[in-house]
Formats: structure tokens, C-alpha cells, sequence
């Protein structure tokens, strides 16, 4: 759970990234990307954080805000949705999820590989997830099935950024705007692209 200062601190983050609210887009169904710029600026954004973590300055967190929505922009940017929609979806999550996501999206560009979970090198799809999430401490199952039924169910109306998005045999990382963050399939790479159109389930990995 968040401590009242660190509930304060995403309090903060929501208010500097959020401005007039917009209408919600949803990426074109062929946009996709794993973007080496994006996944650059999704680490630079995990070393802002950690480096709050440790000093507790509010200028370290103010710069860890600006960086997440700078990943948060180059990635709108890149599937052609709106950017502020999606700093909005990244700033109104928990602190945790945040990290979580912008460790998966760090990721960006890695192959596929099957029951893998190497940063850098390799990834199935629950790999990237039980990597992503293993950065704030949540150990996930070894199984897509078994992550989202260890998760809390969450409604798609109360869907967050960072949350589980879970059909069988597959599992992900939701991003905003319809999109989700995984390791799709052999012979392709960790990317960001729409969430396919049929049957999903949800999960929250923090409760």
C-alpha cells in the first residue's frame, strides 16, 4: 500500500500531467511499435524514479514526472494517439503500476523467446509481465493463466494503466487508449499495439 506521502506524491504527478480533459482515442488496429527511442526514454523515466526512491527530493520526483510523460508522448506519437490521453492514463495510476509499465515498456524491441524472462535478451509473454513486475517487488506465476487468476478482477470500465489484460494463452500489460504493452509470438518483438478484438479478462497484480 502507498504510504499518505507517497499517496500525495501520485496525487501531485496526476495533477502537473493532467490539463483539459480530451476525448478517448483508440490506435488505428495496424499501429504498433517497439520503438528503441521509446524504450530509451521509458529507462531514463525508471532511473528518475529509482533515484526519488533513494533521495525522497521532490525534485527528483518532479523530474521523474516530466520523463514518464515524455515516454508517455513518444509513445502516443509513434501509434498516433492522443498524448495527453495517455500521459492522463500513466499519471492516474498507482506509483506501482507506473513502475511496472514503464519497466515493460523499457523493453521495447526485445525478442520472443518461449518460457523466458531475460531482460535485454529474451521474453515470452508472461516472461515480460513477471519481469515487469518483479521491479516493484510482486512475484507473478510462471503461467499467463495463473497470473491473471492470482490477480484481482477488475471491471473494463475500472481499467488502469498497468493493469493484467489476459485472453488464453496470452498475457499483457494495459497501456491506455486501448492499447497494451506484451511479447507477442515468435519471430516478433516486445511492442505497444492495440488490444486484439475479442473475449479479455483483467487483473490487478498489486492486490
Amino acid at each position: 500500500m502507498l504510504t499518505p506521502r507517497r499517496r500525495l506524491l501520485a496525487i501531485i504527478s496526476t495533477s502537473l500531467a493532467l490539463t483539459a480533459l480530451t476525448p478517448v482515442t483508440v490506435a488505428h488496429a495496424g499501429a504498433r511499435t517497439s520503438s528503441a527511442l521509446v524504450a530509451a526514454d521509458a529507462t531514463e523515466a525508471i532511473t528518475a524514479f529509482e533515484r526519488w526512491e533513494t533521495t525522497g527530493s521532490p525534485a527528483d520526483f518532479t523530474r521523474y514526472v516530466r520523463l514518464r510523460g515524455l515516454t508517455a508522448e513518444h509513445a502516443a506519437t509513434e501509434l498516433a494517439v492522443d498524448a495527453a490521453e495517455m500521459q492522463r492514463a500513466w499519471a492516474s495510476t498507482d506509483l506501482e503500476k507506473q513502475r511496472a509499465l514503464l519497466a515493460a515498456v523499457s523493453q521495447l524491441g526485445v525478442g520472443y523467446r518461449y518460457a523466458t524472462s531475460e531482460p535485454g535478451v529474451a521474453f515470452d509473454c508472461s516472461g515480460l509481465t513477471r519481469f515487469a513486475y518483479g521491479e516493484v517487488g510482486v512475484e507473478l506465476a510462471n503461467i499467463s493463466r495463473d497470473q491473471i487468476r492470482e490477480s484481482t478482477g477488475v471491471d473494463e470500465a475500472e481499467l488502469e494503466a498497468g493493469d493484467l489484460v489476459y485472453y488464453p494463452g496470452h498475457v499483457s500489460i494495459f497501456v491506455g487508449a486501448g492499447l497494451h504493452v506484451h511479447a507477442p509470438d515468435y519471430g516478433q518483438t516486445v511492442e505497444i499495439a492495440p488490444m486484439p478484438d475479442r473475449s479479455l479478462s483483467y487483473g490487478d497484480a498489486l492486490t
